[in-house]
């Protein structure tokens, strides 16, 4: 009897454990999604000691350029974290591995309080936080109602304070940056940049700390949530409207400030990202319109007559002329096309000649304008070119000093790049006088006293765009 009485004990007890078992199986299958299993999956299994959380998406980023970038072993995880519970539960997680010095944490302020938040983290004093904010692109900005908006940015600046003064816990936000947030081009859809854009906003991050927010940061803590506000009213006030250039064909000849950038933040990128055109970079670092006697630099000329006689390998195999080139020449795209030429850095800086006694001498600054642009007419007559000046330099007293043999600076260059447009009836962007670099102001749209920063590049392919409206509408 007792035998029997232990069994049914046994089978209820059994059949207990695998009902709760099964609710557990069912809960856990629920209320954690496939994709939630396969972070908690990962978590537990393999070594790292760095990673993504977010309650937006930001696993577009591979984890090798963790290691590329930061040194570092990531797990990018999959699931867009809801609320305060499930990143608890994601935490905890980590806890347990014991491991992670470094926790990238996308956070929506709208979803969850920086009250709540900053107690939770800090309860990993063992784990540095990179506390990072939404910044979705501009049109989800003006999609709200002006009362939206600004309740939403207040979120955002009501949220910051409680995360200083932190040693682990560092927010970030890039949103108040022009060149990122209204560059089409530098986003997959509202909130999610591209691995380019993202590497960018890394990079950054890594050098200067640009984008990080303490309490020193100038004049307020919210100053970049201000930025973002200011460029909102902006844009609300002054709307501006690209044009469509789907069916064009706009390609990029130039020196290092064209050919030295290949990511979303480059000229020809940010053009095509406002007006949808497609691209073709064939700049050259070291590049210049003017042929050197001394040295095998690729000029303009070259360039063009590698082009017109579909040659790339005339050209070096490991640098962006040739891979532009040669993926013009395998599109073979039809519909209408526009040179952007963009030299004179490099003449000036070399002391080439502005001109000689023979108009076309491909040895000069103008003659190999005037010889290149020819070529490209007959080429393609139905082209439209555009020619661009060099942009504002510091080197060689902010381009005042002649340049060996050469009794020219960079505002001779410059003029007769003025002439020539009216000469040869091109149309002409002048990116010196016109873009708004002084000498007080530089640090902000150039790198290194010479090349565009991400803001400068973004500006002069916002001129472009703008400047093709007004050229192929007349």
């Amino acid at each position: 009897m007792k035998k029997i009485l232990r069994s049914k004990i046994l089978l209820l007890l059994a059949v207990f454990f695998a009902l709760g078992l099964l609710a557990w199986i069912l809960f856990f299958g629920v209320i954690f999604p496939k994709d939630m299993r396969r972070d908690f999956k990962r978590l537990y299994s393999e070594d790292y000691d760095t990673v993504v959380l977010s309650m937006y998406p930001m696993n577009n980023c591979p984890e090798e350029r963790y290691t590329y970038w930061r040194g570092m072993d990531a797990v990018v995880t999959e699931h867009e974290i809801p609320n305060l519970f499930t990143l608890k539960c994601y935490l905890k997680m980590l806890g347990h591995k014991g491991t992670v010095t470094n926790v990238y944490l996308g956070v929506r302020p709208e979803e969850l309080d920086a009250s709540e938040l900053a107690p939770l983290l800090l309860a990993y004093p063992g784990t540095k936080f990179e506390v990072i904010l939404p910044h979705p692109q501009i049109d989800y900005w003006l999609s709200l109602s002006t009362e939206e908006c600004d309740n939403l940015l207040q979120t955002y600046r009501d949220f910051i304070p409680p995360l200083l003064n932190h040693f682990t816990i560092s927010p970030y936000f890039f949103g108040g940056t022009e060149w990122l947030v209204c560059n089409p081009a530098n986003y997959e859809d509202t909130f999610e940049t591209t691995p380019q854009a993202t590497e960018t906003l890394m990079l950054h991050s890594d050098v200067d700390h640009e984008f990080v927010i303490t309490s020193a940061t100038k004049p307020s803590p919210t100053a970049p949530i201000d930025a973002l506000a200011d460029l909102i009213v902006t844009y609300r006030e002054q709307p501006v409207e690209y044009p469509d250039l789907s069916d064009w064909n706009i390609v990029f000849l130039g020196d290092s400030v064209i050919g030295n950038y290949t990511n979303t933040t480059s000229i020809p990128e940010v053009v095509g990202g406002l007006t949808k055109a497609n691209i073709y970079n064939l700049g050259l670092g070291g590049g210049s319109a003017s042929k050197y006697p001394e040295r095998e630099d690729y000029s303009l000329t070259d360039i063009v007559n590698a082009l017109v006689t579909a040659n790339p390998q005339a050209l070096p195999s490991d640098k962006q002329v040739y891979t532009g080139m040669t993926e013009l020449l395998a599109d073979n795209p039809q519909g209408a096309y526009c040179f952007v030429i963009n030299y004179g850095l490099n003449d000036y800086f070399a002391g080439a000649p502005i001109a000689s006694d023979d108009p076309y001498d491909r040895y000069t600054f103008s003659g190999g304008y005037r010889q290149a642009i020819q070529t490209l007419r007959e080429a393609y007559p139905d082209a439209c070119i555009l020619l661009n000046t060099p942009n504002y330099t510091v080197n060689f007293n902010y381009g005042m000093d002649y340049r060996f043999d050469q009794q020219s600076t960079i505002v001779d260059y410059v003029n007769t790049l003025q002439a020539l447009a009216k000469e040869l009836n091109v149309g002409l962007l002048d990116n010196y006088n016109e873009l708004g670099i002084t000498k007080e102001n530089f640090p902000s749209y150039l790198a290194d006293g010479c090349h565009p920063n991400e803001t400068g590049r973004f500006l002069i392919g916002k001129r472009i765009a703008l400047k093709l409206d007004e050229m192929l509408t007349e």
